[in-house]
């Protein structure tokens, strides 16, 4: 497996009224790759593929997956 730090994923939810962006770790099953969120509040992110499996840090004690 490779781990990439570089890519800053973000995930983004919506629905008619909201839409919230969340820091994510995203695995690309096919390249056998994570990829690690941006860790500072000044980096910015970049939208997951939705063929990746996505985990969205939703608070500073909870991680979930999201399911596409």
């Amino acid at each position: 497996m490779n781990i990439c730090g570089h890519y800053h994923p973000k995930i983004y939810l919506k629905n008619n009224k909201d839409k919230l962006s969340f820091r994510c770790f995203a695995m690309d099953k096919n390249k056998n790759t994570l990829f690690l969120p941006a860790f500072g509040d000044l980096t910015g992110g970049y939208p997951c593929k939705k063929s990746f499996k996505k985990w969205a840090i939703v608070s500073e004690e909870e991680i979930i997956e999201i399911k596409s």
